[in-house]
């Protein structure tokens, strides 16, 4: 296929308008930069050479000291992570680079290599992402290795800094995350810089910034990193007409996009927890930049952050992770922590003064010291329990009882202009039982053209149903997309006794699929599942549950089985037609399977339970999970009447109409 039809699919419609109007005033800011770029250039470097005589800067990062005291009061686990942090700087110092999912890359010193390299995963390596375990051994030890490794690196790349190279092989994502990455090294005093390497310094930061400015994204989680370089560099240089003109322009796109990017709720737009946090982090930093620079964003962009914080706290599973919802890749250094959750949680406390949640404080560690310093070992916690949380404007919805959780998708796809990262995944779920996952989202692989990534993109690798062999939206490629489905939210109910959400989609045209998820409560604990689908004409469907890696199900007789390492769930299952059962792991031949991926381009196989079945006309399945360890739970489907579910003596009678469902517990 011809690149440039590849690439205007991978757009989709929405995204070829929104492409072209960014293309005409990229045109136009290209011109105004080849106008005034020279003369621009050398009188910042005249006036930001004299700024950079002053390291240490202060940018977003708390100053070092306060790092060497909050560690000092961390005791052995700070000496354990000082520990862990001399290994990898170590490493580094060897020229040897590890990526998460993809393993150990050779650091080269050759140019070319700073610029070109052949290899996707390679090219992350000139993001400068291993500079950070340097800096933080060199704060923690006053390391003369790494301050000498610091010094030999930023000599060799910014002598052979090649403008040329920078607009062929980089992109402005790529300059940004560098150049936020570098401020780490500014604000410690690790660099000694005469006047000629001051003024080659600023050069070079200014033509970077310069090309992010004239070639900045459309839109997206690009867009706010590449504001955020800007931002951040603009406040250090805003005595220069430069700097100045860079804060104005990031600051007014930065308030922007952080509402333009988000619901009325705080979610991120573009429908990917791992983007979510990674957005946020970056709101975090403009915050925090706002702050070194006795700037104030704003009540309302506050409360907007707060917001965006709260889902990260609110939505997390009672281990203190996240389900995977959309895409989520790790093409970065072990070390790297800009986009973990452990910071965001600190960071409500340090903003805002709300406490963290008693089951989530031991996963608070010292990244969240390299991002706050010491407002991040006074985290106040909380001994409430977190709640179920409704989510209408998103989509999404938490359902809480104890140990107990379940996480329901009915959001729309994704940002409709920014799509790339959503995933054909409406109304699945997650579910966790005993603090453990059993039922997941299986993830997101990574940006790779092959068989794998096309199947976690799939309505296949969620818990929802596929009809005819095919995904809700349609999906081709690495990231493209085609016709989207569009999710309605019908009726909502939290409670002591049960929470639940009714919600539909039109991804199948002429078949229409309605889920009613309940988590029950009292006095028995149950995930009950009511599927409807309707429609004209015969059909092929298959209802999936995916099974997190440990976690087994068993099929004996008529009786399900979910088994952890330490519980055992019952299952049951009815329809109004019949049903094919059977476990999948690990499936290759034909279509792919049966997996979970973990980290970037990792699989790992795992069982996954499809029940597989024959619709003419409409079609009600009835799926029910006893939470209670060992203890049985069965079903009865009468079709477009009623269900009933029985556990422990007790029943649960579901009864359901157009736009509404209700559930009436009977006890012995």
């Amino acid at each position: 296929m011809n690149p440039k039809v590849a690439a205007a699919l991978q757009l989709g419609p929405m995204g070829l308008v929104r492409r072209a109007r960014w293309r005409s005033t990229q045109g136009m800011r290209m011109m105004r930069s080849r106008v005034v770029s020279d003369r621009d250039c050398e009188v910042f470097v005249a006036e930001a050479a004299s700024v950079l005589g002053g390291l240490p800067l202060r940018s977003f990062l708390p100053a070092p000291n306060d790092v060497r005291s909050c560690y000092a009061r961390l005791g052995k686990a700070g000496e354990a992570s000082a520990a862990r942090i001399a290994d990898i700087a170590a490493e580094v110092a060897e020229g040897r680079v590890r990526l998460r999912g993809i393993g150990e890359l050779k650091l080269c010193f050759e140019v070319s290599n700073w610029y070109a390299y052949e290899s996707t995963d390679a090219i992350m390596v000139n993001r400068h992402d291993f500079l950070l375990p340097l800096v933080q051994h060199y704060i923690l030890t006053g390391s003369d290795s790494s301050r000498d490794q610091i010094r030999e690196l930023f000599t060799y790349w910014i002598g052979n800094f090649d403008a040329g190279a920078l607009v062929r092989c980089d992109t402005p994502i790529d300059a940004a995350i560098r150049l936020i990455n570098w401020l780490w090294v500014l604000n410690c005093d690790v660099l000694d810089l005469d006047d000629e390497a001051r003024a080659k310094l600023a050069e070079v930061i200014y033509q970077q910034l310069d090309y992010i400015h004239c070639r900045f994204s459309a839109g997206g989680n690009h867009l706010v990193l590449e504001a955020l370089a800007l931002y951040l560099y603009g406040g250090l240089f805003r005595a220069t007409a430069s700097g100045a003109r860079w804060l104005g322009w990031a600051e007014r796109t930065l308030l922007a996009e952080l509402f333009r990017q988000t619901t009325s709720d705080g979610v991120h737009t573009e429908q990917s927890m791992f983007y979510h946090q990674a957005v946020t982090t970056h709101f975090l930093k403009y915050f925090l930049g706002a702050h070194n620079y006795g700037e104030a964003p704003g009540k309302s962009a506050a409360d907007r952050l707060r917001l965006m914080l709260d889902y990260v706290h609110t939505t997390a599973m009672p281990d203190g992770s996240h389900p995977v919802v959309g895409d989520g890749e790790a093409l970065v250094t072990a070390d790297r922590e800009h986009w973990e959750a452990r910071s965001l949680y600190a960071a409500r406390w340090s903003l805002f003064e709300l406490p963290v949640d008693a089951t989530l404080a031991n996963t608070i560690d010292d990244s969240s010291i390299w991002l706050l310093g010491v407002p991040a070992t006074e985290v106040s916690i909380a001994h409430d329990s977190l709640e179920s949380t409704m989510y209408r404007d998103s989509g999404l919805a938490v359902f809480r009882d104890g140990d107990a959780y379940v996480f329901m998708d009915a959001a729309p796809f994704s940002d409709p202009e920014f799509p790339h990262h959503g995933h054909a995944d409406a109304l699945s779920f997650v579910a966790c039982a005993e603090d453990a996952p059993i039922l997941i989202d299986p993830g997101g692989y990574g940006y790779y053209d092959d068989d794998y990534r096309r199947f976690f993109r799939s309505t296949a690798a969620h818990n929802t149903i596929e009809i005819d062999g095919e995904s809700q939206s349609r999906l081709f490629g690495v990231l493209g997309y085609g016709r989207l489905a569009q999710t309605l939210i019908e009726d909502a109910h939290l409670s002591d006794t049960f929470d639940y959400l009714l919600a539909s989609h039109d991804g199948y045209g002429t078949v229409r699929h309605t889920r009613a998820l309940f988590l029950c409560k009292h006095p028995r604990r149950a995930i009950v599942v009511h599927d409807r689908l309707t429609g004209k004409g015969g059909h092929r469907g298959i209802s999936r549950f995916h099974a997190a890696p440990g976690v087994t199900i068993n099929i004996n007789k008529n009786q399900l089985f979910i088994v952890n390492s330490s519980a055992e769930f019952f299952f049951a299952v009815a329809a109004s037609q019949d049903l094919d059962r059977r476990v999948v792991n690990g499936q290759k031949n034909g279509n792919v399977q049966g997996w979970v991926s973990p980290e970037t381009r990792r699989v790992v196989a795992a069982d996954t339970l499809e029940f597989e079945f024959d619709m003419t006309g409409d079609f009600e399945l009835l799926t029910a999970i006893a939470l209670e360890n060992g203890e049985e739970i069965s079903v009865q489907l009468e079709p477009g009447r009623c269900a009933a579910v029985s556990m422990g003596g007790c029943e649960y009678s579901l009864t359901g109409a157009k736009g509404a469902a209700s559930l009436t517990i009977s006890q012995p």
